[in-house]
């Protein structure tokens, strides 16, 4: 069995945000799968289909581990060790940039105090295996 250690997201495979978002807010959203975790941006929406179209970053489990310890120890600093790198640009906006596949999502501040503030909370903590 499966355990998300954060909040309820419902299946696992489904794309979440902090709870610290707004509800029809703009925030980090990620999924879980078997051994991956992937990361997106909730506006970048088809404007016919409707359809979330932001491009995605696929990490390790172990990477995305890494990498939240790295946000909780210090949410605006940039970050360059590990698969995942970010920025904070002079317009303070938030530059994440996958290192294996140079895929890059930018966040507002607003969007990514959210996520921190999830972080924080647990709310991105890979699934743990209970027996």
């Amino acid at each position: 069995m499966i355990r998300h250690a954060g909040t309820a997201a419902g299946p696992l495979t489904r794309w979440f945000k902090s709870r610290h978002c707004e509800l029809d807010g703009n925030c980090v959203e990620i999924r879980f799968l078997r051994t991956v975790v992937q990361v997106r941006d909730s506006k970048q929406v088809s404007a016919i289909t409707g359809q979330n179209v932001s491009r995605i970053i696929t990490l390790p489990t172990d990477d995305w581990r890494q990498f939240l310890r790295q946000v909780a120890e210090d949410d605006l600093a940039t970050t360059t060790d590990g698969p995942l790198h970010r920025v904070t640009t002079d317009e303070g906006n938030v530059v994440l940039r996958c290192e294996s596949t140079g895929v890059e999502l930018v966040y507002d501040l607003d969007e990514w105090d959210a996520f921190c503030a999830g972080v924080l909370d647990g709310d991105f903590d890979p699934p743990v295996r209970v027996s």
